[in-house]
């Protein structure tokens, strides 16, 4: 009877267990160890309204050493370099700078490819449908908020290599306020020639706190909200 009783337990506990994993979550997870470790070379396109801005993106995994550069391709160009935890940023008309950071300050909000789970308290996560983009096969996971105050965000991954496809800020009418999507991405297993050379190249030295705080006492101190 013991037996059998200690069976029935474990019948009625194991749903209550795989309840409690969220496939949805699972796969952001997925995502952010995924843009860590995998060399990629991709294109996308990020569209506000009826702006369009065209990117390159490229990663790799050298030796413990993670290298990234992401370049906007219209206009004067701008162009963003990672070693490891430390960006550089060549904008135009402006001397190139270094910062202390782990990631780049790009159009990908940086959170998505760090802990996830600080976003578990404002919003919920939800598997969608699956489609098709950038001729790979995709997974949609949405970033519902919890509350009418912020916007939704939805992901679609490459069921492959979990990397992101697509992405979208969306309202609570469903629609898509800005989007990004890639035009094109190649996973290789050895990194690109060009980032593995970043690692010969010389950087500017990375800005200190006191240079950052001596940069904002100019006129920007000046200003008043009025």
């Amino acid at each position: 009877m013991k037996v059998f009783t200690f069976i029935l337990s474990l019948v009625l506990t194991a749903p209550a267990i795989a309840s409690d994993e969220n496939p949805a979550k699972t796969l952001l997870h997925d995502m952010a160890t995924a843009v860590h470790t995998r060399n990629f070379d991709a294109s996308f396109v990020v569209v506000k309204g009826q702006a369009m801005e065209p990117y390159r993106w490229l990663h790799a995994k050298q030796d413990d050493i993670e290298l990234e550069h992401l370049s906007l391709l219209n206009g004067a160009g701008l162009e963003m370099v990672r070693v490891d935890d430390q960006v550089t940023y060549f904008e135009p008309h402006s001397e190139p700078y270094s910062v202390k950071t782990d990631s780049i300050a790009g159009p990908i909000p940086e959170v998505l490819f760090k802990d996830i789970d600080r976003l578990s308290a404002h919003y919920d996560f939800v598997l969608g449908g699956k489609g098709r983009i950038a001729g790979r096969s995709a997974q949609l996971v949405r970033i519902e908020s919890k509350d009418e105050y912020k916007y939704n965000y939805w992901i679609w991954l490459d069921t492959e290599s979990s990397l992101l496809l697509k992405s979208a800020y969306v309202n609570h009418k469903g629609e898509m306020l800005e989007q990004l999507q890639l035009t094109h991405i190649s996973v290789t297993e050895q990194p690109a020639p060009m980032l593995v050379e970043m690692q010969n190249r010389e950087f500017p030295a990375v800005l200190s706190t006191n240079d950052i705080a001596s940069d904002s006492d100019g006129a920007a101190n000046d200003w008043k909200i009025g």
